[in-house]
């Protein structure tokens, strides 16, 4: 949950830079990556629907891409960070103190 606070906190910062809202600041996030061709937005309210269209008339740029890569990335879950550390044998294990960090 930590995680997610984290991601949220990160397009408040940005939204509030730009003065727009997190709702724009995620669908324009959305929009950025190259893997993703449309995206799906709901909204109770005219004026929701009005602010996720709009979402498409934010740029962000490189450093603010990075920073929500960055805050986004998910840890490794089993086995991948077991598979990783087979793969490199002149690299010690990680202890776990070190995956949970990750």
């Amino acid at each position: 949950m930590d995680h997610a606070y984290a991601v949220i906190e990160a397009m408040e910062r940005i939204g509030q830079r730009k003065g727009v809202s997190v709702a724009r600041i995620a669908l324009a996030w959305l929009l950025h990556q190259t893997h993703v061709t449309s995206v799906i937005i709901g909204a109770k309210t005219v004026s929701q629907l009005d602010d996720s269209i709009r979402s498409n008339e934010v740029s962000l740029d490189v450093n603010e891409l990075a920073e929500l890569d960055a805050v986004s990335k998910l840890r490794p879950e089993y086995p991948a960070w077991m598979q990783r550390t087979r793969q490199a044998p002149e690299r010690p294990p990680l202890e776990i103190s070190e995956i949970a960090a990750e």
